[in-house]
């Protein structure tokens, strides 16, 4: 605030009102956007979990078990949270496909791209999602999951699903 004086101040204030108008008006705005809350990471990092939400957490393959988890607690349409998809088993995942689809109102298939979280869940691939928003207040997303497993020279693929419900607000 004491710059802001100093510099009024400098202006005259009879020879140069607009100069001295515009001057407040930004150097209010810079104050006005340097209010903002500043979030740290560890606001942001947000333990993942299974959610009342999805149909279910674990699904059992030919291959091993499939874990599903998100980072929020409630999906609400047009606000991103990210899934959380871990292997365990015998064979060699490697590579981890998803699309979703609207259930009960077709909205096209949304890809979901996987990449390895480079936390200390290092057996965990994340996706980050987002659900888009319709006239209904509760929707139903069905996530279809494509994994590629490796077995010496050939390949083979397991495929799975979920159900996701969403809201408005």
């Amino acid at each position: 605030m004491t710059i802001y004086i100093r510099i009024m101040r400098f202006i005259k204030t009879e020879e140069n009102t607009m100069l001295k108008k515009y001057t407040s008006m930004v150097i209010v705005s810079l104050f006005l956007l340097g209010c903002g809350q500043e979030k740290t990471k560890q606001e942001t990092l947000i333990a993942d979990k299974c959610i009342s939400a999805q149909s279910q957490c674990h699904v059992e393959s030919e291959f091993g078990q499939f874990t599903i988890t998100f980072d929020t607690e409630k999906p609400i349409a047009e606000q991103p949270f990210y899934m959380y998809v871990r292997y365990q088993g015998d064979k060699q995942l490697s590579k981890l496909e998803a699309y979703m689809e609207g259930k009960n109102m077709y909205m096209g298939k949304v890809p979901l791209f996987f990449e390895t979280d480079g936390t200390e869940k290092s057996s965990a691939q994340k996706a980050m999602v987002l659900l888009g928003s319709c006239s209904e207040d509760k929707m139903l997303w069905q996530i279809n999951f494509i994994a590629t497993f490796n077995e010496g020279t050939k390949t083979k693929q397991q495929l799975f699903m979920i159900e996701l419900t969403s809201t408005q607000y």
